[in-house]
């Protein structure tokens, strides 16, 4: 509204700018008209009663609106209802709380897993080696003969005394000697007889040996042979070097005095051969020569890695001879053993060659490798000392053990649960993938009980479970396999039981007694009244699911039902009913029904189970026993209905309706609040009984707290009791709550359609007098400046104000509750007019001067509802207010006579 005055009244300084210019004068006249909205508001139901409604609505749980005109609350409470057709329906006596499960169940434990083990079987790392052995000096062959017989004559001259030598080539005999082109000698002499055939004065002679070039070989030391016998003489050979074919020349010292000149002897030359002779080089010899030596193959093997294995593979074996050997054969007889047994002998004759060792068993031992040589060298040989070398190498690996050390140790921990078992089937396998066992010396140690490996048919190992007891942890130990080595001699070796199942369990387990305890609480409505009730029918259903091995043991019990039974919960699925008929429930003595039952296993002591199954067991399998318990179509005989005083509260908090802030509920005075006691009696003629309900209340009596209680009482005979409750509500009571009392005698109803019924109901209708006006919402007051005046347009509109023909406050009412309004017009606190229905607008032109000259100016609306009789509908009240402004303006305007400005 502001924005639009302020635009007026700026059109309005507009036009009033232009008549100041310099213009030819008109005069023009008018009486624009302005309204614009300065606010509205609207009240409901709600904002009328304030603290009244919420006191009500607070305290008496369940308050509903039954009538909208005149706007009317109701409360209303069924203190009694009872009949034989309902009594025990879910709405009163809830048997569905006497349903009930009882469940035992557990799983039998698994067996541990035993941890895949590594095996490492036992593999040969055998050591290459050589056999060597020396050839030193031969001796000298049979076939080498240089024995021969020489005969020569030798002219001996008469030296006259005086000794002279006689060395002359031509002396000198070639002698061809056989069985070798040449020797060289690390020993021996060639021996020679010499004689003369005549005594003849000294003589003297040596002999020396020559090559075919006459360089002297050897030579031997002089003998006298002027005896004329035969004497021996020797030459040393020591490392001399003889051919075949060489020169012996004699050598004659002769001191002779013959009497003629010269002397004409026979000289023999026998030659015996080369006496201890050996050879250390030869070229064109045959001989034959043995030889051995041994050397060991090293397995690298612990004493006790196996039993046997079986090898594959063979023994390589080379041979090196001396560099200067021709035309010499070695032919070698090879033995392989192990403590003095042959594994295998073989003559080889040439090489490199090998023995084959596949199939052949040995044991841990290292091998030993003989060698008996013979070395032959033929007629065109070359022979010299030196080393015969045979070298060695294994290329063998294994390819089956018997009774390798493997120990293989894997164990696991018996589940704590588990106290003991008899497995009834199942095997323990122990394999390896690729692998063949064919002999195990091993065991698994079941706690008491240590039980023999064996080998299956699919060459694995086992241990067949069937009748083996299990009451410790798990050990397998596997000491020595027997079993063709697989491609690696490292593998895995997995541990699995198959298809293992029990046909006898020591299990320890705690809680698996099972028990509940039940009690459905009879209604205060119903004990209160009701003595007991006679059944004629229902039962108790029990069925059940019993999936253990064996019988489960139930007890039931209740004290309201009387039953005290014993129950066996047999295998398999099946059910059993107690009957209730002719049972009493007797809630004089009992306030709940109740049903106690206990079950658990057959021998079971609290901690330990014992199962023999039927059929077997496996680990991991769930067993469940499963059994509801159920109530149910119960039929009532006859209801005794005790004598008996029943009070309670209706209130859930105190009603407070002394502290309202609003005058219009400070001045009211509500007309009437009847309240009822009903009572619905159904083929009942000889019950007493009676009901009262009281409202207890405190009120300002002239400035003193008074209490007092107001009560409503009637008989089961009077069918329903009024009252009014008005001058209770209108003293504006605090701390007021309502309570009521029954009070019954002793009858018993057995008919299906009897029935008791007592209610109360308390109607508040809102019909009153306002005692004198009275408001009923806060006041309203504008905000702001009512002409929207600020800094900017203070001046101008306040020189405009001037213009202003009246100012006017108008207003527009649309009331649904049944009420009438008022509204005072305040400045500040001074009441400018008040404005009814009848009026629709109040005029503000007195207070032109005073909003000219007071900012911000605003104005203090008070709505009211004025003193007489009403009838509150359930509907609102909405005003909507807006200001007119009338304006006369007078105001010359100047035109221009020319182009002059």
């Amino acid at each position: 509204m502001k924005k639009i005055v302020f635009f007026a009244l700026t059109v309005i300084f507009l036009i009033a700018f232009l008549s100041s210019c310099n213009l030819q004068t008109v005069r023009i006249t008018g009486t624009p008209k302005l309204e614009a909205p300065l606010g509205a508001t609207s009240i409901v139901l709600n904002d009328f009663l304030g603290d009244f409604e919420d006191q009500l609505e607070e305290s008496l749980n369940g308050l509903t609106k039954v009538k909208d005109k005149p706007l009317t609350f109701r409360f209303a409470t069924d203190l009694v209802n009872i009949s034989m057709s309902d009594f025990f329906s879910v709405d009163q006596i809830d048997f569905n709380d006497l349903q009930e499960n009882i469940s035992i169940g557990f799983d039998i434990p698994n067996l541990p897993s035993l941890a895949s083990q590594s095996i490492t079987l036992p593999t040969i790392n055998p050591s290459s080696s050589n056999v060597d052995y020396t050839v030193n000096d031969l001796d000298v062959p049979s076939g080498v003969d240089i024995t021969e017989t020489l005969s020569l004559s030798v002219d001996v001259p008469n030296t006259g005394g005086s000794e002279q030598t006689i060395d002359s080539a031509s002396l000198a005999q070639t002698i061809s000697a056989s069985g070798f082109d040449s020797i060289t000698l690390s020993q021996g002499t060639f021996d020679v007889n010499v004689g003369m055939s005549v005594p003849l004065n000294t003589v003297e002679i040596k002999l020396k040996v020559l090559n075919t070039s006459d360089e002297i070989i050897a030579e031997s030391a002089y003998v006298d042979i002027s005896d004329g016998n035969t004497h021996s003489l020797s030459i040393d050979l020591t490392n001399k070097t003889l051919s075949s074919t060489f020169n012996l020349q004699p050598v004659f010292r002769v001191n002779t005095t013959t009497g003629s000149p010269s002397t004409s002897e026979d000289i023999t030359i026998d030659i015996l051969g080369i006496t201890g002779g050996k050879i250390s080089a030869a070229s064109g010899v045959e001989f034959e020569e043995t030889f051995n030596n041994s050397n060991t193959i090293n397995l690298s093997l612990d004493a006790d890695a196996f039993a046997t294995a079986t090898l594959n593979g063979s023994i390589e074996f080379t041979l090196t001879q001396p560099s200067g050997w021709q035309n010499i054969s070695v032919v070698s007889n090879v033995e392989l053993a192990q403590n003095g047994n042959v594994l295998k002998s073989q003559t080889l004759n040439t090489y490199p060659t090998s023995i084959d060792l596949s199939d052949i068993d040995i044991d841990t031992n290292n091998i030993d490798v003989t060698v008996n040589s013979t070395v032959t060298g033929a007629s065109n040989s070359e022979f010299t000392t030196g080393t015969v070398s045979f070298g060695v190498t294994p290329n063998i690996s294994v390819s089956s053990v018997k009774d390798a050390k493997v120990n293989l140790n894997t164990s696991a921990s018996k589940p704590a649960d588990l106290n003991r078992v008899d497995f009834a089937s199942g095997k323990m396998i122990i394999s390896a993938t690729g692998v063949d066992f064919k002999e195990i010396n091993g065991s698994v140690d079941f706690g008491t009980n240590v039980y023999t490996l064996t080998i299956n048919a699919d060459n694995n190992i086992e241990l067949d479970l069937s009748g083996k007891t299990l009451d410790g942890d798990i050990e397998v130990v596997i000491n020595t396999v027997s079993l063709d080595m697989p491609s690696n001699s490292s593998f895995d070796v997995d541990v699995n039981l198959d298809n293992a199942s029990f046909g006898y369990i020591e299990y320890s387990k705690t809680g698996l007694e099972q028990n509940f305890s039940q009690n459905v609480e009879i209604p205060e409505t119903i004990g209160n009244l009701v003595k007991q009730v006679d059944l004629n029918a229902g039962e108790i259903f029990i069925e059940w699911n019993n999936n253990l091995p064996m019988t489960i043991k139930s007890f039931i019990n209740s004290e309201m039902l009387e039953i005290n039974k014993s129950l066996d919960f047999t295998e398999g699925t099946s059910n059993e009913t107690i009957d209730l008929s002719g049972k009493t429930l007797d809630f004089e003595t009992y306030n709940t029904i109740d049903i106690t039952a206990e079950a658990s296993p057959v021998g079971y002591d609290g901690s330990i189970l014992t199962l023999t199954p039927t059929n077997p067991i496996a680990p991991g399998d769930s067993l469940t026993f499963d059994a509801t318990f159920t109530v149910r179509d119960l039929g009532i005989g006859k209801i005794t209905i005790g004598a008996t005083t029943i009070s309670n509260e209706l209130s859930e908090t105190p009603i407070d309706l002394s502290s309202s802030d609003l005058d219009f509920l400070k001045n009211i005075e509500i007309t009437t609040i009847p309240a009822t006691i009903n009572f619905d009696m159904q083929g009942i003629d000889d019950i007493t009984a009676s009901l009262t309900v009281l409202a207890t209340y405190t009120y300002d009596d002239n400035g003193t707290a008074k209490t007092e209680t107001k009560s409503i009482f009637g008989n089961i005979s009077e069918n329903f009791v009024a009252t009014d409750f008005a001058t209770v509500i209108n003293r504006k009571p605090s701390d007021m709550v309502f309570g009521y009392k029954i009070e019954t005698e002793e009858v018993i109803l057995d008919g299906t359609d009897q029935k008791i019924g007592m209610s109360f109901e308390l109607d508040f209708p809102m019909k009153f007098n306002v005692t004198q006006d009275a408001t009923f919402i806060e006041n309203i007051t504008t905000e702001g400046d009512l002409l929207g005046r600020d800094a900017d347009n203070r001046e101008m509109i306040n020189d405009l104000l001037d213009q202003i023909k009246t100012l006017d406050l108008n207003l527009d009412l649309s009331n649904t509750t049944g009420l009438d309004v008022g509204i005072n017009l305040y400045n500040g606190s001074e009441l400018i007019d008040t404005l009814t229905l009848s009026n629709s607008s109040i005029s503000l032109n007195d207070l032109i001067t005073e909003i000219k000259n007071n900012e911000p100016f605003s104005l203090t609306i008070e709505p009211f509802i004025p003193a007489g009789d009403y009838e509150l509908a359930n509907g609102e009240i909405a005003i909507s207010f807006w200001a007119s402004l009338d304006t006369e303006l007078d105001i010359p305007i100047n035109l221009n006579s020319g182009g002059d400005e």
